[in-house]
């Protein structure tokens, strides 16, 4: 991860991790822009191929 989004990510990753076992989540993944430098609030999620992208970007932030 390369962003500022995925630093921050890093930097609350313990809490991150309570907060799923708290809640019964079993894997929560970042993906996209937000683990790339690229990273924009601004952009849009609707994208016919958000799939596929996903699928080849997301990084494990939470795993039971």
């Amino acid at each position: 991860m390369s962003s500022i989004s995925a630093s921050l990510i890093e930097a609350h990753r313990d809490e991150i991790a309570r907060l799923c076992a708290q809640t019964r989540v079993r894997r929560l993944d970042a993906f996209g822009s937000v683990v790339r430098a690229d990273f924009s609030s601004e952009r849009s999620l609707r994208n016919p191929w958000l799939r596929r992208r996903v699928e080849a970007e997301r990084v494990p932030v939470y795993a039971s």
